[in-house]
């Protein structure tokens, strides 16, 4: 028994009343008890500790050794009341727990959250919607302004990552998540930070709208977003496209090559074939040299040019080479070109060479989800509250972690362009909530510097206000133009040339006899005395400059029709035709090169005369033709043995294994060929000018790598001081290839 101040007593005195004359009886066991064995009630303090570990969805076995453990073993835990029982007991409480607090619906939960937060400024359930489809909407206040910020700067943007996790629940957890340009983490990295979220039941492309059109309604400013990824899903990029019409849409380079690989292994094509098969589309680093694939093609035309090259080599490397190449071009061929192009990753912010785009940091934001939500001690019956409070807590870390990188402290810090926003540690805390908040939503305000160093936006120095109140600024920036198959710092050239006539003087005149402005001159920067000729179509507000302008003959758009339009006061609208006639256009390299070139090229002077003399006059009659001797380019392939300083097969590159040097395995093949080599200087591979020796196994696949139509029982030469040193053995191996040695 224990007394209020905690002090056990261990002898108590127990009172019976008999209805009739007082007799000896036997004690009922404790309500379900089965055996006669002595009651200790168990302590209410110890029953509420029970409870609250329940709380936090802990086993009965942890529970049971947890309170122990709380007390300080065994040997201080003061009596056998303050232990549970058994397991059993802690269940019971689980259940009784359960059945006292109620299945209450977890929508029920959620709409009272969602109401509760509806006028809160750290809204999180944006929106709940229960039919058709039960779905609920999660974004901050912190990871709009940020995805806005980050994903729609055409200088230096953030990619829109997209992918749903699985295994949490009965329902998909469809997550977003963009780079931090601002903050570095300890690894050198821009830190990836978890967008918007959706809650769904479905995998549909209704599911999947919901998410982006929920951006787009409460951010209108997304609708300038720069470019997003996913991992090949067609519902969620086709809903994506659907609101983000200007943005580029990318493939996950791993989930793509997962897929192949897959179909290669369903078609009985593994190991070093289907290696083969991989390097050719993906390509093939050795060290800081990449062999181009197909995903390196720069134009469609590249791109099918390639494939049809290879089309010969994959359907002889396999016996279903020819299943895989109408596989691919069915189902993949067209989704690398338009996704997964080494020009549009170029565009898309990678690079150039541009890297390879892949979802791990998608993977690495569902690996922590899942990580944190196991910390928890959720588990597979975990309902959509739950969730939902677990997704909470993990943004609201992350808010605080980018808060902490402002007194350099916490996981991240700020970039060397942005330390003038770091506040001194012990400045901070003299703050008020309100003055901390200040310097966060200063930090948010801050604008983007490019990936160069230039400052997103003009400084607020004098001269460049007063430049500003001298020439105002076109009614169209290129940073909101949402032209993206244009370089920026060729647009953002475009449009300060297009400033530079329009404030110039005569920059822009109109052509004589025209008085409607359909047709202008205007200034030619480099040469003044050349003017360009400027048109507008009839029918629309889109302008035409000349073919000699290297920039409108490659991207049908210049400085000079961009002056032109603003001139009439029609920019936005040519702005709007632009995107809508151009938007899949890529620039033309070849157009840009031939600009300014003559007209007549490659075709002979009307003038040349035709010449006179002996040379030109022929007496005699051609009978036949002989054929000058050449050496053939196809050189045979000869039977040796393998002797000598000869280490290695030029068709798999693996060496000769001691197998090899000894009968009958020492046969090998020798070819005359220029041979390949990396360029220990320069990184790059080179070709040796003369024919150099070349030694493959005895097999065709070795040889089909550099002759792809190789046939082993036609194509090899086994000469007599060979065929005089062959053994018995070595005849079976011959005659086991089909090669004839007669």
């Amino acid at each position: 028994m224990e007394t209020e101040d905690g002090t056990v007593l261990d002898l108590v005195f127990a009172q019976y009343y008999f209805e009739y004359e007082p007799h000896s009886f036997i004690p009922n066991p404790h309500k379900n008890s089965k055996q006669l064995e002595k009651y200790q009630r168990t302590s209410e303090s110890t029953k509420r500790r029970i409870q609250t570990l329940v709380d936090e969805n802990k086993r009965p076995k942890d529970i049971f050794h947890s309170i122990i453990e709380e007390q300080g073993g065994i040997e201080h835990i003061p009596g056998g009341l303050f232990l549970p029982r058994d397991r059993q007991q802690i269940k019971n409480l689980t259940k009784m727990k359960k059945s006292n607090t109620g299945n209450f619906d977890s929508l029920a939960e959620l709409l009272d959250m969602a109401k509760a937060q509806e006028e809160s400024k750290d809204k999180f359930v944006r929106e709940l919607r229960c039919a058709p489809e039960f779905t609920v909407f999660l974004a901050s206040n912190r990871q709009l302004k940020e995805m806005e910020k980050y994903c729609t700067n055409a200088k230096n943007f953030s990619i829109l990552g997209i992918d749903t996790t699985f295994n949490i629940g009965a329902f998909y957890v469809t997550v977003t998540n963009y780079r931090n340009p601002m903050l570095t983490s300890k690894n050198g990295n821009e830190p990836v930070m978890i967008g918007p979220i959706l809650i769904h039941q479905k995998k549909n492309f209704d599911s999947y709208f919901k998410l982006s059109s929920s951006i787009l309604q409460i951010c209108p400013e997304m609708k300038n977003l720069k470019a997003f990824g996913t991992d090949g899903d067609k519902n969620l990029s086709d809903a994506f496209e659907v609101c983000f019409t200007s943005s580029k849409h990318l493939l996950c380079d791993i989930h793509m090559q997962d897929n192949i690989e897959r179909k290669l292994k369903d078609l009985g094509i593994t190991k070093s074939k289907a290696r083969e098969y991989i390097d050719d589309i993906f390509g093939k680093r050795t060290g800081e040299v990449k062999i181009k694939g197909l995903v390196d093609c720069m134009s469609y035309e590249e791109f099918d040019h390639e494939l049809q090259n290879l089309c010969a080599k994959w359907k002889s490397l396999h016996q279903n080479g020819n299943l895989f190449f109408k596989y691919f071009v069915e189902f993949k061929a067209e989704l690398i070109k338009s996704c997964m192009s080494a020009e549009l990753r170029s565009l898309s912010g990678l690079g150039f060479l541009p890297k390879p785009y892949n979802q791990n940091a998608n993977e690495c934001m569902n690996s922590v989800i899942k990580s944190d939500l196991k910390k928890e001690g959720h588990h597979s019956k975990i309902n959509e509250k739950e969730v939902v409070l677990a997704l909470e807590k993990i943004v609201k870390r992350q808010e605080a972690e980018v808060k902490l990188s402002l007194i350099g402290k916490g996981e991240y810090r700020l970039k060397k362009e942005y330390q003038h926003l770091q506040v001194p540690d012990n400045i901070y805390w003299r703050k008020t909530p309100l003055q901390r908040e200040a310097v966060f939503t200063k930090m948010l305000k801050e604008p983007l510097q490019a990936q160069g160093g230039d400052v997103m936006c003009h400084t607020d120095t004098d001269q460049e206000i007063e430049n500003l109140q001298e020439h105002p600024s076109l009614p169209v920036s290129p940073e909101n133009s949402q032209i993206t198959n244009i370089p920026f710092q060729i647009l953002k050239t475009i449009f300060e040339e297009a400033q530079t006539i329009i404030h110039s003087v005569n920059g822009i005149v109109e052509m004589p006899g025209y008085t409607d402005r359909s047709s202008l001159f205007i200034l030619n920067v480099s040469h003044p005395k050349d003017p360009y000729k400027v048109c507008k179509l009839k029918t629309t507000s889109f302008f035409t400059c000349e073919n000699r302008c290297h920039r409108f003959s490659s991207f049908k758009l210049c400085s000079h029709t961009i002056a032109a339009a603003n001139y009439c006061d029609i920019l936005q609208d040519f702005i709007k035709i632009y995107n809508e006639k151009y938007k899949t256009l890529g620039p033309s390299l070849t157009k840009m090169a031939l600009a300014n070139m003559p007209k007549s090229r490659g075709q002979k002077p009307k003038g040349t005369s035709v010449r006179k003399g002996q040379n030109n006059k022929c007496n005699t009659e051609i009978i036949e033709f002989e054929t000058p001797h050449r050496p053939s380019l196809e050189q045979p392939f000869h039977l040796t043995f393998l002797a000598g300083i000869v280490k290695k097969c030029y068709g798999c590159g693996q060496c000769f294994s001691d197998r090899h040097r000894s009968p009958p395995n020492d046969l090998i093949l020798k070819r005359f060929d220029h041979r390949k080599y990396l360029s220990p200087n320069s990184k790059t591979y080179k070709t040796t000018p003369t024919l150099q020796n070349t030694y493959y196994h005895l097999n065709s696949d070795c040889c089909r790598r550099t002759c792809p139509l190789f046939e082993i029982s036609r194509d090899v030469i086994v000469h007599g001081e060979i065929m005089c040193q062959l053994t018995a053995d070595h005849k079976n191996v011959l005659q086991k290839l089909n090669i004839s040695i007669q």
